[in-house]
């Protein structure tokens, strides 16, 4: 959930747009380029229009203002071709965007059970690797909002449910949702601060919540990297359970790039997870970096596009986990994830659809048996965005 809120976040602060591998256009590009279908929807150019907009949401669906220029341009394209009387709305206050999908797919351990070996702890068969299959589908609404000359409003929320012919922790339903202010400084730098909530309810009756609040100070006076530095909090609660409550603080700094071979994304945080109550192995260590690579690649299918990461999280606890466990060893735990989706246009009609393709893998490791996994899903379905 965290890297979810986090991504979404960096996606406000930061809006990747390109037209083609060749040529990145940079911020001021971009501008001129919105300006122009701005120009061909008055001369009533609506299919040149259309083009540059839907190249535009393709690759950054978070542009402010395409989604909603685009959708106007697909409504008076369908009056013009009626024959109506054309008139244009003045603009929103508010650009809005939405996402819904749904995907089919399965993996090798969908509850990320452990390869533990039974020996001196017996796991239930609920607890043990689950391999199946389902059917995922997840929504995401966005709209921001200008207060003021140098201010704004984001607004975010989504949620993700899967249902797998396996239950317990295989199925569940996620929620999240919240806001971020962006203030532009003087110096053209900007500063930002976002606050967000997060629910998941497992089929087996486990609900777990958590809030987040999170602050970013970014650099943009290059156009080719602009780095950030920031602090993030987050408090974790289990219903009816509060073992693992933790209030994690940590520092957060990021470095995005743009050159001819895409965006790539080099982030890294480290922290200390505080236990509110007598968690086992106590006050928690974390460090974390991911590195993510956005390009859009024509070799099979034009105008489709590829995300791609690889991320390493380590964490190690404070006292001895368990006495039964490792002789009451300090649990560390490291975790390697590899993951990529591949996203290609379908249609642009009744909005704009695209195919999606993912596949993820999942390494844990730990001095203590018991917390060691492995995991690899692969998911296919269709989304579409308004």
């Amino acid at each position: 959930m965290q890297v979810r809120k986090l991504l979404i976040f960096l996606s406000m602060l930061l809006s990747p747009v390109w037209l083609h591998a060749e040529s990145i256009p940079d911020t001021e590009e971009i501008t001129k380029l919105l300006t122009h279908t701005e120009q061909l929807i008055t001369e009533q150019h609506y299919q040149e229009a259309a083009d540059i907009l839907e190249r535009v949401l393709m690759l950054a669906p978070d542009t402010q203002g395409a989604a909603d220029a685009y959708q106007q341009v697909l409504q008076l394209m369908a009056l013009q071709q009626s024959g109506h009387q054309l008139s244009l709305d003045p603009p929103p206050t508010w650009n809005t965007l939405a996402i819904l999908g749904a995907k089919i797919g399965g993996g090798n351990n969908l509850n990320r059970g452990p390869t533990y070996q039974q020996g001196i702890l017996e796991l239930a068969k609920n607890q043990q690797p689950q391999s199946g299959y389902g059917l995922e589908t997840y929504g995401n609404f966005q709209a921001n909002t200008q207060l003021g000359k140098a201010t704004r409003l984001n607004i975010h929320a989504q949620f993700q449910q899967r249902s797998t012919n396996r239950h317990n922790f295989t199925d569940y339903i996620g929620l999240n949702g919240g806001f971020n202010l962006q203030h532009a400084l003087r110096n053209q730098d900007e500063i930002g601060l976002a606050l967000y909530g997060d629910f998941i309810r497992y089929d087996n009756g486990s609900q777990f919540y958590a809030i987040d609040v999170q602050s970013r100070y970014r650099w943009r006076r290059s156009n080719i990297c602009q780095p950030q530095i920031g602090v993030d909090l987050q408090w974790q609660h289990q219903l009816n359970n509060n073992t693992f409550d933790q209030l994690y603080t940590g520092l957060h700094t990021s470095l995005h790039c743009q050159f001819s071979t895409g965006l790539y994304s080099l982030e890294l945080g480290t922290g200390n997870a505080w236990a509110l109550h007598d968690n086992p192995g106590g006050n928690q260590t974390r460090l974390n970096t991911q590195l993510t690579h956005n390009i859009q690649n024509s070799w099979v299918i034009d105008n489709a596009n590829i995300n791609s990461y690889l991320r390493f999280d380590y964490q190690q606890g404070q006292t001895g986990y368990s006495p039964i466990l490792n002789n009451n060893a300090i649990r560390n735990l490291h975790r390697l994830s590899l993951g990529a989706q591949y996203r290609w246009p379908i249609s642009q009609r009744y909005g704009y659809w695209s195919g999606v393709l993912s596949i993820s893998w999942q390494r844990q490791y730990s001095n203590i048996q018991l917390f060691e996994f492995n995991s690899l899903e692969s998911w296919v379905g269709v989304e579409v965005i308004w």
